[in-house]
């Protein structure tokens, strides 16, 4: 079971941004190489902020009794990415699951290990513009309504699958972000609904034998951000 770092267990990790820019296997491959060679720890891959990096061969997701099929998904997060890289001058291309098996797998052998994050509820662009296409809600942006039961079971069932194969990939943390979402009040039911978004995505990482990080610029500590 995984736990957090003691301080006989130093983290010296390398942030790759690669939801808002495409990097492709040989790219990242190359990173991994000068990680290992300077000592490193960790690789961990941003592969979902604003734009969103890295298919899984099966993205169907049910939520509330809907289906949405692996191909409906997927096309709808591809337009999403489209649509962001045309916005942010970038390339539209995603990594596959089969892309993700090889990055893994040579990060291991060189005895350096992934953390995935995938950031909601904010930074979201193409996740967003996704869920307008299926019709989970009517407006495009960055950030998901927490306030909105659709949205946030489609993005809880679209993290447990991520949370799964991470964790099946062997990986012992995984970075929910959940940094930057705007509050238009801390006292409103907006922010209960952010800490219990939080509390339940992390939980799931727990079930999954994995540490949840966050960043905690949006996180209330006894009325202090």
């Amino acid at each position: 079971q995984a736990t957090a770092a003691s301080s006989d267990d130093f983290l010296r990790i390398f942030h790759l941004d690669c939801g808002r820019k495409y990097f492709s296997v040989s790219e990242i491959e190359g990173l991994i190489d000068q990680l290992a060679e300077n000592h490193y720890t960790h690789m961990q891959l941003a592969f979902g902020n604003n734009g969103f990096r890295f298919m899984l061969k099966d993205m169907s997701v049910e939520v509330n009794g809907t289906t949405y099929s692996s191909e409906n998904v997927s096309s709808a997060i591809t337009g999403g990415n489209s649509t962001y890289s045309s916005k942010n001058s970038t390339v539209s291309t995603q990594l596959s699951e089969s892309d993700m098996d090889t990055i893994i797998d040579y990060a291991t052998s060189k005895g350096i290990s992934i953390i995935p994050m995938l950031n909601t509820p904010g930074h979201m662009d193409a996740l967003v513009s996704a869920m307008v296409t299926l019709g989970i809600r009517s407006s495009t942006g960055s950030e998901m309504s927490l306030t909105s039961e659709a949205e946030t079971a489609f993005v809880k069932a679209l993290q447990a699958k991520y949370i799964a194969y991470f964790a099946a990939k062997g990986s012992k943390y995984y970075n929910l972000a959940a940094d930057e979402y705007s509050f238009s009040n801390l006292s409103t039911t907006e922010y209960t609904a952010f800490a219990q978004y939080v509390n339940d995505v992390a939980g799931l990482v727990k079930e999954a034998k994995m540490t949840p990080l966050a960043y905690n610029d949006g996180i209330n500590y006894s009325g202090k951000t």
